[in-house]
């Protein structure tokens, strides 16, 4: 047997085990927390397909009731209704749903890129020779919002189209709608704004 005293090894030891103990305790939780995510944003992902499949129904219903004798305009007119309909006190998750939502009534090309004086303007949705663009929660006036405004309009007279933007209510503020400078800018530009309160 050597002279070696075994005690402050089983020291160390111990100390060790704390750590590890430790350390597995904060692995759970890391792991519960990111359980607890996942789970959200899959709620939140059924919530979105939720209020696509029921804007879509009311559409499809309208089409169907107004198949004839309708001019485009009047349609358009009753499509934006169901829109409203389909939207009306629900809210939504950051600026893709905003999205989500007009692609499945209006159908059309998401994301479609136009070259401006000003630069390049991508549009959330072009359909029906109308680019319409998606905010969820109160948007302030901000230069950025601005210029986008500014571009939509270019878009507007150069290619001879028509532009909407589409406010939502976000879930996480509750809020909904825009700035008064903003909505005048709007106004001032000749592009048609929608609140889906």
């Amino acid at each position: 047997m050597s002279g070696v005293s075994t005690v402050p090894l089983l020291g160390v030891f111990g100390t060790g085990s704390k750590y590890i103990n430790k350390a597995a305790n904060y692995a759970d939780d890391a792991a519960e927390a990111v359980s607890k995510a996942g789970k959200e944003a899959l709620e939140q992902a059924d919530d979105v397909l939720q209020y696509t499949d029921e804007a879509g129904e009311a559409i499809t219903k309208l089409a169907k009731k107004t198949a004839k004798g309708v001019t485009q305009e009047e349609f358009n007119k009753l499509v934006k209704e169901a829109l409203r309909e389909a939207t009306a006190g629900k809210a939504f998750t950051g600026g893709k749903a905003g999205e989500e939502i007009l692609e499945k009534v209006f159908g059309g090309i998401p994301q479609k890129q136009y070259k401006t004086a000003l630069t390049y303007r991508y549009v959330d949705l072009f359909s029906d020779e109308v680019i319409r663009e998606s905010k969820v929660g109160y948007k302030a006036m901000t230069e950025a919002l601005r210029k986008q405004a500014l571009k939509d309009s270019l878009v507007v007279v150069e290619k001879g189209l028509k532009a909407e933007w589409h406010f939502f209510r976000s879930d996480i503020t509750g809020m909904i709608g825009a700035d008064k400078r903003l909505l005048d800018l709007l106004d001032d530009l000749g592009i048609k704004y929608f609140i889906h309160r």
